[in-house]
């Protein structure tokens, strides 16, 4: 069973993703943690193991705030620089999952990176048939497609208010 949490930008997704895992037992998984910078200027993500938060790495940066030279981008996509070290951190928590025989698995999130084969497809396709329960943040213009190109049937939809301005 595939548990999408979804809505619009900013309405929460995450937040409701780390509720769930907090009643969930034997889970793993990642949360995407937004990062703000100086004057309150967003500049990405960082991806933390969602059991502990020790596990943490800068994983996403919005091009003009990265440092090139201390960066091991994997690719860029719109605006954003993908560190290869976010992507090999999210494999390592899903290996052991794996290994520990973790019942339900959290991913924060799929969208138009997945839907195009790259970021979190192949970890995705792997935890729709590893895991009993999966737990998938998804942003609502992209939960249809999500659903019908990753071909899953058995699934539930948490719908989240947009949140006022």
């Amino acid at each position: 069973m595939v548990t999408f949490i979804s809505g619009k930008v900013n309405s929460g997704k995450t937040t409701k993703l780390w509720d769930l895992f907090k009643s969930e037992t034997n889970g793993a998984g990642y949360l995407c943690e937004k990062i703000i910078g100086q004057n309150s200027n967003f500049v990405g993500y960082d991806i933390v193991n969602i059991r502990n938060f020790s596990e943490k790495i800068a994983f996403i940066r919005t091009n003009d705030s990265i440092n090139k030279k201390d960066w091991n981008q994997k690719f860029s996509f719109s605006r954003f620089s993908f560190s290869d070290d976010g992507f090999q951190l999210a494999n390592q928590i899903f290996e052991t999952a794996m290994s520990e025989s973790s019942k339900s698995f959290f991913i924060d999130e799929i969208g138009p990176l997945e839907l195009q084969g790259q970021g979190f497809s192949a970890l995705f396709v792997k935890a729709i048939k590893s895991f009993n329960r999966l737990y998938v943040v998804t942003r609502y213009s992209c939960l249809e497609a999500v659903i019908k190109n990753f071909d899953i049937k058995n699934y539930e939809i948490i719908l989240l208010p947009s949140k006022a301005s």
